[in-house]
């Protein structure tokens, strides 16, 4: 079954990332799945200069994770952020829904991670 913000995530994916050498594109069928979820890692990966681009979770992303800052409720007006909208993406992927893949983390996605 195709979802429509699934589809929006792999489109901005593969338009956000998709100049990179390590990127594997995704199908932009709007169905979640294992190549989805490897996408969003590979992309934060990408976005946080971890060397090694795997597209699963390992120590390097697991030490990078913790070296960032909280990611706190914004301000509608404050600057968006990749990692928000990689967080977006992930959320929509689980079937939460975040607002929209904006940048922003405020309201939705601030309810998104409460329900999660």
């Amino acid at each position: 079954m195709s979802d429509q913000n699934v589809k929006a995530a792999q489109k901005y994916l593969n338009a956000m990332f998709g100049g990179h050498k390590a990127w594997v594109k995704l199908d932009e069928d709007g169905k979640t799945g294992a190549a989805v979820m490897q996408g969003i890692i590979r992309a934060f990966q990408i976005q946080n200069g971890i060397s090694t681009i795997t597209g699963t979770v390992g120590p390097l992303t697991i030490n990078t994770m913790k070296k960032l800052a909280v990611i706190t409720k914004m301000d509608p007006n404050d600057t968006p952020q990749v990692n928000v909208c990689l967080i977006q993406c992930a959320l929509f992927c689980k079937g939460y829904a975040a607002g929209g893949i904006t940048g922003i983390y405020y309201t939705s996605g601030v309810n998104a991670v409460k329900k999660m």
